[in-house]
């Protein structure tokens, strides 16, 4: 401020001689003076010392306008300029009137500036004029003022830039010493908190008299967050103090995200961290201290109060950023040294390996290994600077963070005063004011709120145009924030290094439509350095956006062409309908005019994507839309020089870059005028949309992101084909190695004695020899694998990550082998101890008896019937614990099926289901079901069976009572199960598509998939150690996804999530029946244990009570040896006729895949049998079952007929030998004489050369005989016994047969082969199981000139192929004519490359034959070949035998497909359509392999 005499003298333009970063182009010194007297601008100003300042600069002097305002501003300065001139020596009333307001005023630091006329010359040094004005104001009553002289600026004439620099050098040397000497006291001055309180110190001098107001003001805001704030620093746990829902909610996904990568290591450390942070979770019932203080200052605070909060949660953490920046800084610049010298030696690794220099190799690995445990050291550094970091980042979005998280825990404590819709609604408000939408938020990133998705319910759309999405991607640190702050006025958090975590979402609109734009994490950093961080937020990027802007420094880089190349791939398998626009911002360019340089390299940029992608079978341009010419130049924002009259170097913002932005503007809206405009339908549909994207890239990342580039992954699937060949090569020997292991320690096993104590030797013996076989053939598989992989185009890095990559899979077969040798080990333990329980009772009798000869018959059962009791409870602890609990068939299940995706995941082939399939850790799996608890009663309430009753009446009473579906079910399952399955589907709106396929889904497919996993565990199912249960599981899963209803409304799912549901789902059906059987075997189990001694009991009682009569002590034992005779006859005899039926089976010739596929097409779609049609159709597998029991049929029946033929003259012989045993000994015991009938008995040709030679009498104990002649008597009765034997043979006969059909379809199944069926016609494939991968050439097309083709065709890969030569008509398979929806009567191969595959309105594949090159390369060779050899190959209709079959079977079909929206033609041609004796539509087939004919 200055004196009346010193306006006009340049007061302004003293402003940059004072703050080193003003320029004069920024000050106001060119207005007219009369209109800016009096006038007070603000400027914040920052010194070379880095003191910042606010300056008030008043224009003109103190007058009875400004007075007030000046004296509030000067109460609360620092320190203040005044301005005066010679003539203010002499009135001297200007500097006496402002220091001598107050006592505060006159104690102010001040400095005095005079001036001087006289001070461009240069032999005239202000001296005197200073020393003037000092000797009015001494030093002694004025200790706060300095003095010092200045040139009138104003009437400076234009000089030499040397007297110029010494002008400007002089004057700010005299105010550099002002300051410093004012320092002290300046330091000294309360500091100014607010604008606030100037104005309240205005308002109370205006509003007052005499008396001066008071010399403080306190902000309530202020106050209570000193109290919240005060006591937290550096060193406390700020994140768990003030965000503790987020940071234990974070905690948890973290330690899930870790059990799910290490699902097959032990992590009991991690599950009980866990287990921790849930229980402390849970804890919270009320909204926490910190959060509750924010939601009242975002409802029921001024916004003012926000921004006061804001600006000062930045003074609070910029107590401690400088030091962690700087030390972050080091940390990081120390890293990239190390990494770059790790570089260097790896280069020269490869180098000596090529020129096997040995000696120099060695010392070159031992630097590198030297050189990456420091770059470990500093990395760890990194992340514990980056962790400090984040402790002290309290903000505003951080507190609304912890409001969501908070409302997502406990949305019931937001129900009060409507305080979420209150929160919604100012949440959208806080956007439209520039805090934008933190959609991707903490760490690990997680991205659905239940709040934020009603917040964005509150924002206005400009009109009923479907939002338009834009999105930056770059670098971190390269102004991605500030590009789109420049570009559309938004407000993105800036700052130096990492400021933007995850993603946000703002909105601006534009004309007629409304843009979403996102801003997201920087890319690249030491911080995310070695994740798929990267991968993760480009894809998110790609299959989210219109456009995606990527923001880069300098010119196109080799890291940006790998990042979008991989998110290309991430999008060919995560399906999206968006093709964005890539637009390329190379910022900092000093030429802007120079674009033909970039255009080239963004040519070569494309070229290279090209070449890097052909093995991936899809064009690059079908997914992304990048045209050479989308390059925008920019300038760097600033400009710095030296300012040549200041002489300092100075920063500002220069003006080539906002005419730019202006241009780049321009440039986006039109890009956005031809986007694809019906992907979103609003914005709460583009978050829905935004959150199903990112959780498939969050379930899928790991494996499908894991590869760095395009050629790492096409490199990687090469040798990992190599491997996998090698490791099923090597499983197959472990295997068969190892059960050779199991049956030769087991076979040493004895007594239950020996295992109860031995069962740690047992093991220990098996584990040892297992070991040995397992380390030899991994050894021998790795040697392989060298000798497979020695080209040079294979890097070293990569072959080392494959090879770790072999033995996994073989540790895992050696784990499936370790449990089978547990299960048998444990049922061997079982059966001895059942068998000693047994014993003990036997004994226990015995003992009693051999003590006392003498005791009472009835005192004996009454210590029979004791010591029954005791073992009856015995053998029901023994039973229970040696089966698997629910919780080890779950692990193992979930086990097998990680270890099976893992080993193919992240292949080439487009659309994957592996690709698509998520692990599961057991903890997370579990959670996972917990989401579908109230599914699976939905799911089965409707489950058709498999064979329908004939009875119409029942049905129509099942009818009434049920209900009519799809009409009151289908909104019973919508209302029951929409809040768990809505990211299913793209588009929430369309309510009556999302039911229509709802109803489909789980009245069609699930009771399908649902009814071939209990096939294939009731047919399969031995332990769940057998991990070719999952295979067969995933094609079942894979067939349901090539069903027409899925095929036809891809477009309406959000695929990744609904295979991963559907994943979900089969597994858990698959772990409950499993553990069902499991439970059924123990319950069957322990009940024959328990029948068993009960029959002991009673056995053993009738030889007590007979004791005393010889007769029928010997008629007792006669009935016993009968029974046994019966029993162990049928045994055997049943074992020889499955060994017998098992051999006919192998020698059969007509018992295999090929041929049963042959006959079943013969006797069904040749023959035009309706009822066989429709099993053929119907249920593929269950017909080829009932054929192949035909088949053996004879057999089977011939068989038993042979070995039952006799076997009552066999039972006969055995019990005459039986007798005339008895008749002929002299022995005085009951166990002498049972002894001496298993040995004759033994003898018979029935038990001689049999599996099992031992014929036992377990139940006889040992008790006198009185009178041997009265127990030979009683024992003869022995015979009586073949008067029924005829009855008693027939009831084993229809036992044998029973049992011997039940293991005969056990056999047969397993001959049956592949499960997996032909996507477009249901063929069944009819390879055996398993089958070898074939190669398979990708697909490829070629844009070249005919005969001239350049292009480099990517390698041939390995497929597990299928094939079959009975492909049937397509509408046999629900497949009909898109529009019309007429039966598809057309086999799969015909108009191979002239007809395309619609698969929905607005997608459509072409030729055929791309569509199943691309989706079903499995069966792309067997079509392929069929399209030129098949039958009818070059017609357009199916052949005469299946036209004349769907004439048969159509009436059923259409109704079985009706619930497709199939109907039928108007009319068939006749010539071409026979007219048939059709089958009714209600009609149902009746199966014939419930028993033998």
């Amino acid at each position: 401020m200055g004196s009346s005499s010193a306006m006009g003298f340049g007061k302004t333009s003293l402003i940059p001689y004072i703050f080193h970063d003003k320029r004069s182009d920024s000050l106001n010194v060119y207005s007219n003076e009369e209109l800016r007297l009096g006038c007070v601008d603000v400027i914040f100003g920052k010194m070379e010392n880095s003191c910042s300042y606010v300056a008030f600069d008043v224009h003109g002097t103190m007058n009875t306008l400004n007075e007030d305002l000046i004296t509030a501003i000067q109460h609360y300065c620092s320190v203040q300029v005044l301005c005066v001139t010679e003539n203010d020596l002499h009135r001297n009333e200007f500097l006496t009137l402002t220091l001598n307001y107050s006592v505060d005023t006159r104690a102010k630091p001040t400095i005095v500036l005079i001036f001087d006329s006289n001070y461009n010359n240069k032999n005239y040094t202000s001296t005197k004029i200073v020393q003037d004005f000092q000797k009015q104001f001494p030093r002694e009553q004025w200790p706060y003022l300095a003095f010092m002289a200045a040139p009138i600026l104003k009437t400076i004439v234009p000089d030499s830039s040397f007297n110029n620099a010494r002008r400007a050098q002089r004057l700010r040397q005299s105010f550099l010493e002002c300051f410093h000497q004012l320092q002290a006291s300046i330091e000294e001055q309360p500091p100014c908190e607010s604008i606030f309180a100037i104005q309240a110190y205005y308002l109370a001098t205006k509003s007052g008299t005499n008396v001066c107001p008071p010399p403080s003001y306190n902000i309530t805001i202020l106050s209570q967050l000193h109290v919240l704030f005060s006591d937290l620093n550096d060193k406390t746990q700020n994140l768990r103090l003030t965000t503790p829902v987020s940071y234990l909610d974070e905690s948890i996904l973290k330690c899930e995200k870790e059990l799910s990568a290490q699902w097959h290591e032990s992590s009991e450390n991690i599950r009980a961290q866990l287990e921790r942070f849930k229980q402390e979770y849970e804890k919270i019932h009320q909204i926490p201290q910190y959060t509750d203080f924010f939601i009242s200052l975002l409802t029921n605070r001024p916004y003012v109060e926000l921004l006061i909060t804001e600006k000062y949660l930045e003074q609070w953490r910029a107590q401690f950023e400088p030091m962690l920046l700087e030390k972050m800084t080091f940390a990081k610049n120390e890293a990239m040294t190390h990494l770059s010298r790790i570089k260097q030696f790896e280069e020269q690794i490869q180098y000596d390996i090529e020129q096997k220099n040995e000696a120099e190799l060695e010392n070159v690995v031992n630097q590198v290994q030297l050189m990456k445990n420091e770059y470990k050291t500093h990395e760890k550094l990194i992340h514990d600077v980056e962790h400090q970091l984040a402790n002290i980042d309290l903000t505003i979005g951080l507190f609304c963070d912890e409001i969501l998280a908070v409302y997502d825990h406990y949305p019931k404590l937001f129900d009060i005063n409507n305080l979420s819709v209150q929160l919604a609604q100012k949440f959208s408000e806080l956007m439209y004011k520039g805090f934008a939408f933190h959609i991707l938020r903490g760490r690990p990133l997680r991205c659905h709120s239940k709040l934020l998705q009603e917040s964005l319910r509150h924002i206005q759309q400009s009109t009923k145009k479907t939002p338009l999405v834009l999105t930056v991607i770059g670098e971190q640190s390269s102004a991605k924030s500030s590009l789109l702050n420049s570009t559309f006025g938004c407000n993105f958090r800036v700052s130096a290094g990492r400021c933007t975590i995850g993603m946000y979402l703002s909105i601006v609109q534009w004309r007629d439509n409304t843009i979403v734009i996102f801003d997201t994490e920087g890319l690249l950093s030491l911080e995310e350095s070695g994740s798929i961080f990267d991968n993760q937020m480009v894809s998110m990027a790609m299959l989210s956006s219109h456009i995606v802007l990527i923001n880069h420094k300098g010119e196109f880089s080799s890291n940006l062409e790998h990042l979008v190349g991989m998110s290309f791939y991430a999008k060919l398998q995560i399906r999206s309908p968006l093709r964005p626009k890539l637009l390329f911002i190379l910022r900092d360019q000093s030429d802007t005019l120079s674009t033909g340089i970039f255009f080239r390299q963004l040519s070569k940029f494309k070229e290279n994507l090209y070449n890097n992608s052909k093995f991936l079978k899809s064009s690059i341009d079908d997914e992304l839309e990048i045209n050479d010419q989308n390059v925008v130049l920019l300038p760097n924002a600033f400009s710095c020089d030296t300012n040549p009259s200041l002489g300092i170097e100075q920063t500002w913002r220069n003006r080539t870059f906002p005419m730019k932005i202006v241009e780049f503007r321009k440039m986006i809206y039109e890009s956005l005028t031809n986007v694809n405009l019906q992907v979103y339908t609003d914005i709460p549909h583009l978050y829905q949309k935004i959150v199903c994207n990112w959780n498939a890239i969050d379930k899928l990342g790991p494996n499908l992101l894991a590869c760095k580039t395009l050629y790492e992954l096409s490199v990687m699937n090469e040798m990992r084909d190599i491997a996998n060949e090698i490791i099923v090569d090597c499983a197959n020997k472990v295997i068969q190695e190892g059960r050779q292991h199991i049956d030769h320690v087991l076979a040493n096993t004895a007594s239950a004695n020996q295992l109860d104590s031995d069962t740690d030797h047992y093991t220990e013996q098996f584990n040892t020899a297992l070991q040995r076989t397992h380390q030899k053939l991994t050894d021998n598989a790795i040697i392989e694998f060298h000798s497979k992989t020695e080209r040079t185009c294979f890097p070293l890095e990569l072959k080392h990550k494959v090879e770790k990559m072999i033995e996994p899979p073989i540790t895992y077969t050696q784990v499936m082998l370790r449990d089978e040798f547990g299960e048998r080990l444990q049922k061997a333990r079982r059966d001895a101890r059942i068998c000693s329980a047994q014993q003990r009772l036997l004994d226990a009798v015995q003992s009693d008896f051999d003590r006392n000869t003498n005791l009472p018959i009835e005192e004996l059962k009454i210590r029979v019937e004791t010591v029954y009791t005791v073992e009856v409870e015995a053998c029901s602890q023994i039973v229970r614990p040696e089966y698997e609990t629910p919780e080890q068939i779950m692990g193992k299940i979930l086990r097998f099926y990680n270890t099976t995706v893992q080993s193919k995941t992240a292949n080439t082939r487009h659309e994957s289901i592996y690709n698509l399939l998520p692990l599961f850790e057991v903890h997370q799996f579990q959670k996972s079901c917990q989401r579908f608890d109230g599914t699976w009663e939905c799911m089965v309430k409707r489950e058709p069976q498999e064979t329908r009753t004939g009875n119409r009446l029942f049905r129509a009473l099942k009818k009434i009572f049920l209900g009519n579906p799809p009409d009151e079910y289908v909104e019973e399952l919508w209302q029951c199960l929409h809040d768990e399955v809505w990211w299913w589907f793209c588009n929430p709106y369309n309510i009556y598509k999302n039911k229509k396929l709802l109803s489909s889904i789980f009245l069609e497919l699930l009771p399908q998939l649902r009814i071939d996993i209990n096939k294939l565990i009731s047919e399969r199912f031995q332990s769940s150690s057998d991990a070719r249960l999952i295979g067969h599981m995933i094609d079942f899963i894979e067939n349901l996804l090539n069903t027409d209803v899925i095929k036809r409304n891809r477009l309406y799912l959000a695929f990744p999530a609904f295979v991963s549901d559907m994943s979900l789902i089969a597994l858990k059906i698959l772990i409950d029946e499993a553990v069902k059987i499991e439970q059924q075997r123990q319950k069957l189990e322990l009940e024959k244990a328990q029948n068993d001694l009960a029959n002991w009991k009673e056995t053993i009682n009738m030889q007590i009570q007979s004791m005393q009569d010889s007769f029928e002590q010997g008629k007792n034992m006669a009935a016993i040896v009968a029974e046994e005779i019966f029993q162990k006859v049928g045994r055997v005899l049943l074992g020889k006729i499955l060994h017998d039926v098992t051999a006919d089976i192998v020698k059969n010739q007509f018992i295999n895949h090929d041929a049963i596929q042959r006959q079943a097409y013969q006797e069904s779609i040749v023959q035009a049998d309706g009822e066989k049609i429709l099993k053929y159709v119907l249920d593929i597998n269950r017909f080829f079952l009932e054929l192949s029991l035909r088949e053996i049929n004879t057999s089977l029946v011939t068989i038993i007929h042979k070995h039952m033929l006799n076997a009552e003259q066999m039972i006969f012989s055995v019990i005459k030998k039986a007798n005339d045993t008895v008749q002929e000994n002299v022995y005085d015991n009951l166990r002498l004489v049972a002894d001496s009938i298993e040995q004759s008995i033994r003898t018979t040709p029935l038990f001689v050369g049999t599996a099992d030679k031992k014929f036992v009498l377990k139940t006889i104990i040992s008790l006198p005989i009185k009178n041997i002649d009265n127990f030979k008597r009683g024992f003869k009765t022995i015979l009586l016994q073949t008067s029924n034997i005829r009855e008693r043979i027939t009831i084993l006969t229809q036992n044998v047969k029973k049992d011997a059909l039940a293991g005969c379809k056990i056999r047969l199944s397993r001959r049956l082969g592949c499960q997996s069926c032909c996507p477009g016609c249901g063929a069944k494939c009819s390879r055996s199981e398993p089958h070898d991968d074939e190669l398979f050439q990708p697909w490829h097309e070629c844009h070249c000139q005919p005969g001239r083709c350049k292009c480099r065709k990517s390698q041939r890969v390995l497929v597990s192929s299928h094939e079959t030569s009975y492909h049937l008509a397509q509408a046999f398979h629900g497949t009909r004519y898109y529009r019309s929806n007429t039966p598809a009567l057309v086999l799969c191969y015909q108009g191979w490359k002239t007809c395309a595959m619609v698969l929905s309105d607005n997608e459509e594949v072409f030729p055929l034959q791309k569509y199943y090159h691309l989706n079903h390369p499995e069966w792309y060779n067997n079509l392929n070949v069929q399209s030129h050899n098949g039958t009818a190959c070059n017609e357009t209709i199916p052949p005469a035998d299946q036209r004349r079959a769907w004439m048969v079977v159509r009436r059923v079909l259409l109704r079985h497909y009706k619930r497709n929206n199939m109907v039928d033609n108007d009319h068939y041609d006749s010539k071409l359509y026979p007219t048939v004796n059709a089958l009714p539509d209600d009609y149902e087939p009746k199966w014939n392999d419930t028993e033998l004919n």
